[in-house]
């Protein structure tokens, strides 16, 4: 079971690989071997529960990382007046 609700605002993008620790070249390679597109992602990003379907341990751990970051995004805007 995929704990992400599937929704436009739970997409991953290039950009937000960076502040993760991850390289491009690193996740290109991720992408290439589960025959995903790269220019789909770099135009359209990549749902994360897609991501965490395939049951890589390393896209895992990045998805989890992203979204928890995020949440913790969100919390701080909430708690401002």
């Amino acid at each position: 079971m995929c704990p992400i609700k599937k929704s436009k605002s739970n997409r991953i993008y290039p950009r937000d690989l960076a502040a993760l620790g991850i390289c491009c070249a690193g996740a290109r390679g991720v992408f290439t071997n589960y025959g995903l597109s790269w220019t789909d992602f770099v135009r359209d990003g990549a749902d994360c529960g897609q991501l965490l379907a395939l049951g890589d341990p390393l896209v895992t751990e990045v998805v989890m990382k992203f979204v928890q970051g995020r949440e913790s995004q969100w919390a701080a805007r909430k708690s401002k007046p």
